[in-house]
Formats: structure tokens, sequence, C-alpha cells
């Protein structure tokens, strides 16, 4: 770390005491120019500051007294954890239809007018609430579960469509996978003469 010398021309402190009343230390403002006296409403807003300073130390103090006492959780429990959700977890909530699609509006800024739907797909799961797709796409994609949650959302859509439910188009996002299912075309590489 490189220190760097500094013209101090005027300067202000405030003590930063704890919660205690104790002084932790001092918050100090420099200024590169000499000014006039600190008003009374510039003192009381440093002083704000030195208690916020204090608020943020007290803060980090509590969350380190947290870490110490918070049991270590065992290896296999945070394995499991971690492991959640798995192909078997995927394949059920589709089984007992645990997907649900949401509809978000897109909207034609210039008219107001909702121009179409987007169909997103959201897991409800019976112990653990509405599960984010951050938490589940990856791994249906991963494990070709993609496909038939994919296969679910478009049988989903299509029906509500034919019922005339809406007559707005929906938009539908659909990964490489969808597209182009493993094994449906070959990479061939020719060499170059």
């Amino acid at each position: 770390m490189r220190l760097r010398r500094m013209d101090v021309a005027s300067f202000a402190s405030a003590p930063v005491r704890s919660a205690e009343g104790r002084i932790l230390g001092t918050l100090t403002i420099f200024g590169c120019e000499a000014r006039r006296s600190m008003a009374l409403d510039e003192l009381r807003m440093l002083e704000s500051m030195a208690e916020m300073v204090a608020s943020l130390l007290e803060l980090r103090r509590l969350r380190n007294r947290f870490k110490a006492q918070r049991p270590r959780q065992s290896r296999p429990m945070v394995e499991a954890l971690r492991k959640w959700p798995s192909k078997l977890d995927l394949r059920r909530a589709l089984d007992e239809r645990q997907f649900v699609l949401y509809y978000q509006p897109e909207i034609d800024l210039s008219t107001r007018k909702i121009i179409g739907l987007e169909a997103l797909i959201r897991w409800t799961h019976p112990e653990r609430g509405l599960i984010s797709p951050a938490d589940f796409i990856p791994l249906a994609e991963d494990s070709g579960m993609i496909l038939p949650i994919g296969d679910w959302g478009l049988r989903r859509l299509a029906g509500r469509s034919k019922s005339g439910a809406t007559t707005i188009p929906p938009a539908i996002r659909c990964g490489y996978a969808s597209i182009y299912p493993p094994g449906s075309f070959r990479v061939t590489a020719s060499p170059t003469t």
C-alpha cells in the first residue's frame, strides 16, 4: 500500500461511541481548503455520521459473535442441501403437477396497451413453497428434464389458447436443447485442403 501526502487546511472530528458510551475512535473529515467554522446543522450531520459508523461497527461485532456461536452443520447435511433439487425431484414435480405458469404482460409503451404475454414457469413445492427458476432450470437443462418440462408448458399454453382464455399471443422462450434435442444432428468436420 502506498501512502499519499495530503495538505490539510481544515478538519472536523466527532467521537464514535459504543452503545454503552465508550469512545471507540473518532470520525474525522479532512478538507483541502480553509473554511469557516462549522454551522450547527453541519456539526449535527457529523455527529449523525459518527453514530452511523458506530452502528456499523456494532453490527459487524454482532455478526462476528453470531458466526462464532452458530452451530456447525454436519458435512452430510450441507451436501444434502446442496444437492437439492435432484432429477427425481423434478420428475416428481412434473408428475404431481407442481409446476405452474405465470403470465407477464408485454406492454407497448407508446400506447400503454398489452401486446403480448410471456409465460413464466414456476415450481410450487408442497413443502418449500415457490421455487425460483434459477434453482431448478439449470438442473433441468443438465439432466435432460428441460424437454418434458418444456413440453408440459407448451401443452398448458396451447390448452389455454385453444379454450379462448386469452386473445393475446403468448411469447415462448425456448432453450437450445428444446429446439435441437441431443442426438438430433451430428456435427462433422472435414479436413481443409
